[in-house]
């Protein structure tokens, strides 16, 4: 069918339909109404939803906060004082910031950090440790 994509994976298939918004063409999951990048080549990358209750807006997803950016200047210009922070948060030695050790140390080398940004940071910082131990 013209404009619908899909891709089977075993038995299931997900069926994606061209949507053209705002001049930019984008595809849609009309089970869920995710919003995927529509790029030749790429597997399609989650923006946003389809309001269905206004006209079938997208409504585009924040983007996640540039931590990294901030801390790594942070980090560059204050390198000699990152080991003294870290030995003095790793109280068990162990050579690994966990949980509020590391909501700590970014809370020290960026304050005015906002609550959710740490809590978008720690969750990164998950999924790397879980994706380093596959």
């Amino acid at each position: 069918e013209n404009g619908v994509m899909s891709s089977s994976a075993g038995k299931q298939t997900w069926m994606l339909e061209e949507l053209h918004s705002d001049g930019a063409v984008y595809l849609v999951d009309k089970q869920n109404q995710k919003v995927y990048t529509s790029v030749a080549d790429q597997w399609p990358c989650l923006v946003g939803k389809l309001d269905i209750t206004d006209g079938n807006k997208v409504r585009f997803f924040q983007s996640p906060p540039d931590l990294f950016s901030p801390l790594d200047s942070c980090l560059k210009s204050a390198a000699h004082k990152l080991s003294d922070l870290f030995h003095q948060l790793d109280a068990s030695k162990s050579g690994k910031l966990k949980g509020d050790q590391l909501t700590t140390l970014v809370k020290m080398l960026l304050p005015g950090t906002a609550d959710w940004e740490l809590t978008y940071f720690r969750v990164l910082m998950d999924q790397l440790t879980e994706a380093e131990a596959v």
